[in-house]
C-alpha cells in the first residue's frame, strides 16, 4: 500500500515546461530531500513527478561524464557561422594562428577568411585588391590594419592568397588615378572594423585628403600613421585664421594615436611648410588623443611654425607627445608653448624639439612626466618648475636629447640630483670625460647611459678603425666614471674593443688578447655591466658574461643585433 506522508501534494507535472531545466532541477532536489526521511519511498504522484522532471533535465546534460576530448570537440561541432563570429572578435594574427592550428575544421575557417585579411599592405595601383574588397564586403570587415604603400617602395605587398591568384586588371590612361581613388574609397567604406591605418603614399596623385572623409567614418579606428609631404602644405584658399576649423566635422571617439611625418623623398615638399592642414585634421576628428607625434625632416632648410597649433590644440587625455623639428616665434610662440604644456597634465612622454625656446611655465606643469627628450634649456625649465603639492617630485625615469659640455651644465646637473628614480640618460654629444664624470655624480643610480658622440674628436678615418680618442688604454680613463655608476648595465658611445676578423693572424691574436684584458677589467670594475658598443657602427653590441674573470674573453665576442 502506498504510504501516507501527510505532506502537501506535489504540483502536477504539467506545471513544468520543457525549456526550464533550472527550476525542474531545483524541484527535483527538494523532492529527494523530502523522501530521504522515509528511506526514499515515493508515492505514485511523486514518482510520476520525478520522471517528468528528469525528462526536462536530461536534454541539457550529458549522459556520461565529459572527458577532455569531448570538451575539445564542443566548439568544433558548432556551425561555420558561429566559428566565423568567434574568429571575428580576435584581432591578433598570432592568436588567430594559434586558433587555426588546433584542428582542421578551425583552420579551414580561420586561415582563408581571417588570418590573411587582418593585415593588408598594398599600393594604390593594386586595383585587384580594392575590387576584391568591394565585391566581398564580409571579408573586408575582417581587415584590422591597412597600409597603403608608396608606389616606389621596395617592400613586398601583403595581400590575401586568393587575391594574389586573381588576374590583374588595371586601368590606364588619364583616368587611372581617378579610378584608383574611387576603388580605394569604396574599399575603405566596407572596412567597418578597421583599427589601424597607415598612409605612406607620397609619390602619387592621390592624397590623404581624398580618402580621409571615408576613413574617419570607421567607428573602430584607433591608430593613424601618415607619411606625406603634402600634410605640411597650406591648403589652397586658407585665410590664416582659426575660424576655418570645421567644428561640425565628425570626430572618431576611439581614435587615440596619430603620427604625422614627412616622407623620405622631397616630392611635394614645400618651401614654406605649415601645420594648418594637420591642426585642422586633429582638432576636427581626434577629440580623445592619447598619443600624438609630429615630425619634420631635419634635412629641409625651412621648418614649420607651431604658434597657432600650440594655441588651438587641446587634448585632455594626452599622454605621449612628440614635436620634432618645429619652431616658435619669440614672444607669442613661447607663451603658447608654455600654456600648451600646462594644459596637458597627464603627459608622461615628452619629445619637445622647438629650437631655443625660453619657457616660463606655471606651477604644477607636467606632474606625471616620466620621459623627457629636449634641448638643455627646455629641460632646465621643465625640471625646475615646482609642482602644486609641496615636496612632490615628478616620476622622471628617462632623460635624453641634450648636449653635455661647454660650461653650461651646472643648472641641469643640479636638477637631476633631485630625481632619484632616474634610470636612463641618452646624450647627443659631450666634450670631455670630466663632463660625463659630473653627470655620473649627479645621477649615480642610472642603469643605461649613452654618451653619444664626442663633439671635439676628429672624424674617423674609416668605419673599422678604432677612434683616436679611444685607443688602447682608453678604458682606464673611463673606468672611474663607470665605477661611479654601480647599477649601470648598458653603456653606449665608447668603443673599447678592437675588431677581430681572423684569429689565425698574429695581429688578430694580439687584438683578441687585448680585448680579453678589456673585458676582464670591465667585469671587475662594473659587475652589473652587460652591454657595450661593438667596434663599428653595424648596429651590434658586445655582451659581457657574468662568469669568472678568465672566462669572460670567451663570452664577450658574442654579438646581438639591436
Amino acid at each position: 500500500m502506498p504510504r501516507s506522508t501527510g505532506r502537501r501534494p506535489s504540483p502536477p507535472p504539467t506545471k513544468h515546461g520543457p525549456t526550464d531545466p533550472f527550476s525542474a532541477l531545483s524541484l527535483l532536489r527538494k523532492l529527494l530531500n523530502n523522501t530521504a526521511r522515509s528511506r526514499y519511498k515515493m508515492t505514485p504522484e511523486e514518482h510520476r513527478l520525478s520522471l517528468h522532471l528528469l525528462t526536462v533535465i536530461e536534454p541539457f546534460v550529458s549522459a556520461s561524464p565529459m572527458n577532455t576530448d569531448d570538451a575539445r570537440r564542443t566548439m568544433t561541432r558548432q556551425p561555420n557561422e558561429i566559428l566565423d563570429m568567434i574568429a571575428f572578435h580576435i584581432d591578433s594574427r598570432a592568436d588567430l594562428l594559434a586558433l587555426a592550428l588546433t584542428c582542421q575544421r578551425l583552420r579551414n575557417v580561420v586561415l582563408p577568411r581571417h588570418l590573411e585579411y587582418r593585415v593588408i599592405h598594398c599600393r594604390p595601383s593594386s586595383e585587384k585588391v580594392w575590387r576584391h574588397l568591394i565585391t566581398h564586403p564580409l571579408l573586408a570587415c575582417n581587415v584590422r590594419r591597412l597600409q597603403i604603400m608608396d608606389e616606389r617602395s621596395r617592400d613586398p605587398e601583403l595581400i590575401p592568397t586568393r587575391v594574389a591568384e586573381e588576374d590583374d586588371i588595371s586601368s590606364s590612361g588619364i583616368e587611372m588615378h581617378a579610378e584608383q581613388q574611387r576603388l580605394i574609397v569604396g574599399a575603405l567604406a566596407q572596412m567597418t572594423t578597421l583599427a589601424s591605418f597607415s598612409w605612406t603614399c607620397n609619390n602619387s596623385l592621390i592624397s590623404f585628403d581624398d580618402v580621409s572623409p571615408t576613413l574617419f567614418t570607421c567607428d573602430m579606428l584607433k591608430e593613424v600613421e601618415i607619411s606625406d609631404n603634402l600634410m605640411f602644405k597650406t591648403p589652397d584658399g586658407h585665410r590664416g585664421d582659426a575660424s576655418e576649423v570645421d567644428v561640425r566635422a565628425r570626430g572618431v571617439p576611439d581614435l587615440t594615436s596619430v603620427a604625422i611625418r614627412t616622407a623620405r623623398s622631397n616630392y611635394r615638399s614645400n618651401k614654406h611648410p605649415s601645420l594648418v592642414r594637420i591642426q585642422g585634421l586633429l582638432i576636427s576628428h581626434c577629440p580623445n588623443l592619447t598619443t600624438l607625434r609630429i615630425g619634420y625632416d631635419h634635412r629641409r632648410p625651412f621648418i614649420p611654425l607651431a604658434d597657432e597649433f600650440l594655441s588651438l590644440g587641446r587634448w585632455p587625455g594626452l599622454r605621449t607627445l612628440s614635436l620634432q623639428n618645429l619652431w616658435c616665434s619669440t614672444h607669442a610662440g613661447f607663451d603658447a608653448a608654455a600654456k600648451f604644456l600646462a594644459a596637458h597634465p597627464l603627459v608622461e612622454t615628452l619629445h619637445f624639439e622647438l629650437g631655443r625656446v625660453q619657457l616660463d611655465l606655471p606651477h604644477g606643469t607636467l606632474p606625471n612626466l616620466k620621459e623627457l627628450m629636449c634641448a638643455r634649456e627646455i629641460a632646465v625649465a621643465i625640471l625646475t618648475c615646482p609642482l602644486n603639492d609641496m615636496g612632490a617630485v615628478r616620476p622622471l625615469e628617462v632623460v635624453k636629447g641634450f648636449k653635455l659640455g661647454g660650461g653650461k651644465d651646472d643648472t641641469l646637473l643640479n636638477c637631476l640630483k633631485g630625481y632619484q628614480g632616474l634610470k636612463r640618460i641618452e646624450l647627443l654629444s659631450f666634450n670631455e670625460v670630466d663632463d660625463v664624470r659630473k653627470l655620473a655624480k649627479a645621477a649615480p643610480r642610472i642603469n643605461w647611459l649613452d654618451v653619444g658622440k664626442k663633439s671635439s674628436s676628429p672624424a674617423k678615418a674609416n668605419a673599422s678603425a678604432m677612434p683616436s680618442v679611444f685607443l688602447t688604454g682608453g678604458q682606464n680613463e673611463w673606468a672611474p666614471v663607470l665605477c661611479a655608476l654601480p647599477e649601470l648595465s648598458t653603456f653606449h658611445g665608447v668603443h673599447f674593443f678592437y675588431e677581430c676578423t681572423d684569429a689565425a693572424s698574429h695581429s688578430d691574436r694580439s687584438r683578441i688578447k687585448k680585448n680579453d684584458e678589456v673585458a676582464s677589467m670591465l667585469a671587475w670594475k662594473c659587475p652589473k655591466l652587460r652591454r657595450v658598443d661593438y667596434w663599428d657602427n653595424s648596429g651590434k653590441v658586445v655582451i659581457l658574461g657574468d662568469r669568472l674573470k678568465w672566462e669572460i674573453g670567451l663570452v664577450f665576442v658574442a654579438t646581438l643585433k639591436l
